[in-house]
């Protein structure tokens, strides 16, 4: 499994990129934040693009109307095959189900900024927190995001950053709560194999996305890695984990799609 903020993959030669570069490192399941794909008319939009299937929630669009955020998940034909339920929890929280023993549940995030309103970062919280209750308690969790978060040594075994800041403050209260690990932060790296993000304005480098587990689960972590991707238009990282075993078996007979009243979208 992996995550990726993709900055933009509205254009279809980007999307084709991307899915090569799935194929090619033998990605199961992608997490994606921004692609910046409008469709509202369509809550979940299913994509066929190569051998990959890309599941979407709709971006949506900020003052000037410029297309903004935007979560989904890129999927390989045998994640296709098992996915059992998709559900849009919000606009920056997409939930799958997949068949496994036991049921595998991931999750796509894109938290706001530490620079956004302190309101719309607890708003964020809270929504996830909503749907990790819903998730039973026998399921694998994993979470795959951007959280706009910087954890330090106080929080997190082996991080880039000395210190936490206010973003990474709700994340570690989360991981706490809910006994969840990040599993990027479990392996003794060197430090340049730490960061996920490189600040275009200044080059400075952050890490800022995570892939989160239950604690308790006798699915294993073996190990991460973080590589750039081959889309050059994006400053983040493909950060990935392997399974020490896998949580992908046969599909039932359909696909169930939940997305939230309009009044919830809100």
């Amino acid at each position: 499994m992996a995550t990726y903020n993709a900055n933009t993959v509205r254009e279809e030669a980007r999307l084709e990129e991307l899915a090569n570069c799935v194929e090619e490192r033998g990605v199961e399941i992608l997490g994606v934040q921004e692609h910046r794909r409008v469709h509202t008319d369509q809550p979940i939009l299913y994509h066929k693009v190569g051998g990959c299937s890309f599941i979407t929630s709709s971006a949506w669009r900020n003052d000037a109307q410029a297309a903004t955020g935007g979560v989904g998940l890129m999927v390989s034909p045998r994640a296709r095959r098992a996915l059992r339920r998709v559900q849009q929890h919000t606009n920056r929280i997409l939930v799958a189900d997949f068949e496994g023993n036991p049921v595998t549940t991931v999750m796509s995030v894109y938290s706001p900024t530490n620079a956004a309103p302190i309101e719309d970062v607890e708003k964020f919280y809270d929504e996830l927190r909503t749907a990790i209750h819903h998730v039973p308690a026998h399921n694998f969790l994993v979470i795959l995001g951007d959280f706009n978060a910087r954890l330090g040594p106080e929080d997190a075994p082996f991080t880039y950053h000395n210190n936490t800041n206010r973003n990474g403050e709700y994340l570690s209260a989360l991981l706490t709560e809910h006994e969840l690990l990040a599993a990027n932060t479990l392996f003794r790296k060197r430090m340049g194999k730490r960061w996920t993000f490189q600040d275009r304005a200044s080059g400075m480098l952050r890490q800022l996305d995570y892939i989160l587990w239950v604690l308790e689960c006798p699915l294993v972590v073996s190990s991460h890695s973080t590589k750039g991707c081959c889309l050059g238009l994006s400053f983040h990282h493909n950060l990935s984990i392997s399974l020490e075993r896998n949580v992908l078996n046969a599909p039932p007979p359909s696909v169930q799609h939940i997305v939230p009243e309009v009044a919830d979208m809100a």
